[in-house]
């Protein structure tokens, strides 16, 4: 499977808005304006293929133009398919497929030039790493699939890519088979173009699972939109960590959670370090969008950090369990009006102590509040909640004959002048000798 589409799997994103503020159209309009282009309008590019007698491979873009190629495991053979016109350049022969007896692939090299470059590994593993080198300048999209039946893909090292200032679509994708990452995922990227990264497993229907038995780290300096989804089910060993906090002239869309009753599992930390441009702020999924309420939970094992810029940020956190402690923290926002911060907490669990920051103004906290979510939400530790900005709202539970709110130990609201307001929709369960509100008051409506 290729896609030459670099968004064709985040079509989810487009349309869906958080439930309480409106947002600019100009997102969905300037990814619909990437989308029509199509790699076949533009000119082919040549490629340099070279394969040592070990069995590492280094594919070269030689120019500007366009490269597309497709490496497929056919035997003890690797066969390479150039598309839409790509030559490829290896030893004094020039075709647009080459078969090349390489019985086991140890390390693959992507070269990118400056044009579009679409490199794409299909039912191919490797014994050792997957290193891709981006310019200064130019548009990558790097597929790496399981989607050939009953062809379980290993690659034995990590993958590095330093994207360089390269618009960027990164794949990995258990599709019709296993996918496992003995080491790291690493991506350098910078450059104002779009980035998006996808990391998905299987769906519940499937057995289709992608591990990564490393970290994964994303590291954004540029200053385009950023996407990172990791989907369906994946499991993770290491740390998860993604940061574009330096960005702050476009707006992060994460999403960490499930796919069709399939959702990750991160056994080490989370941390998420958003941008912080002002007008649109950052978006984060985990667990299941409170648009639509879906089997499977999200686990994470680690420490949750999410840290988000002077923006107007949203945040969900539905059907997930948090085994050690969470940190969110909002920063500030425009606001007032429609541009504050709102975290939105529905169906979940956490077994460590929870403390949200929530600093601008009308910022909004809403625990479970969501009437599609019927799973308790219960904090068996320590809740701190301060959030001290003008017009600040908390609201708790929502209308059910039984509590959908538990808290089990400490909890502390810390509003700002003039108070924040405290409003409570249905039961929750709490003992209140532990449940303290400083600049906060109860409120009807």
């Amino acid at each position: 499977m290729k896609i030459c589409n670099p968004w064709k799997l985040f079509a989810e994103w487009q349309g869906r808005r958080p439930r309480l503020r409106r947002r600019s159209p100009a997102l969905v309009a300037s990814i619909a304006a990437e989308v029509l282009e199509e790699r076949r309008l533009l000119t082919a590019g040549n490629v340099n293929l070279a394969v040592s007698p070990l069995g590492d491979i280094t594919l070269t873009s030689t120019d500007a133009n366009n490269p597309d190629v497709t490496m497929t495991r056919s035997g003890g053979t690797v066969v390479f398919t150039g598309s839409s016109g790509t030559q490829i350049n290896y030893a004094q022969t020039q075709s647009a497929q080459l078969i090349v007896a390489i019985p086991a692939v140890r390390n693959i090299t992507l070269n990118l030039g400056t044009g579009e470059d679409l490199f794409a590994m299909s039912g191919l593993s490797t014994t050792g790493d997957v290193t891709v080198n981006g310019k200064s300048s130019g548009f990558a999209n790097i597929q790496i699939f399981a989607d050939v039946v009953n062809t379980d893909v290993v690659i034995g090292g990590s993958i590095v890519a330093n994207f360089g200032g390269e618009a960027t679509s990164f794949y990995l994708v258990a599709l019709k088979s296993n996918l496992s990452v003995n080491g790291s995922v690493s991506l350098a990227e910078a450059g104002p173009g779009s980035k998006a990264t996808f990391l998905y497993g299987g769906t519940s229907a499937g057995n289709q699972r992608l591990q990564i038995n490393g970290d994964v780290n994303i590291v954004d300096r540029g200053t385009g939109t950023d996407y990172f989804s990791i989907k369906g089910q994946t499991t993770i060993n290491g740390n998860v960590s993604f940061d574009n906090s330096r960005n702050s002239a476009a707006d992060n869309y994460v999403t960490i959670g499930v796919l069709h009753g399939a959702a990750p599992t991160i056994h080490g930390s989370l941390t998420l370090a958003l941008s912080h441009q002002v007008s649109s702020g950052g978006r984060v999924i985990l667990g299941t969008d409170s648009q639509t309420a879906d089997a499977g939970r999200l686990i994470v094992d680690g420490p949750t950090v999410i840290k988000c810029g002077n923006a107007s940020d949203n945040i969900d956190i539905n059907e997930a369990l948090f085994k050690s402690s969470v940190t969110i923290n909002t920063g500030s926002s425009p606001g007032p009006g429609l541009n504050w911060d709102l975290v939105q907490i529905n169906a979940s669990e956490f077994d460590g102590p929870v403390s949200i920051k929530m600093l601008g103004p009308s910022a909004h906290l809403e625990l479970a509040g969501d009437q599609r979510f019927l799973t308790p939400t219960e904090f068996k530790q320590k809740v701190t909640v301060s959030s001290t900005g003008p017009g600040a709202v908390v609201r708790l539970a929502q209308v059910n004959a039984q509590p959908l709110l538990i808290f089990g130990a400490n909890v502390l609201f810390t509003g700002g002048k003039p108070a924040g307001k405290l409003f409570i929709g249905g039961l929750y369960s709490a003992n209140p000798k532990l449940f303290r509100l400083v600049h906060f008051v109860f409120a009807n409506g």
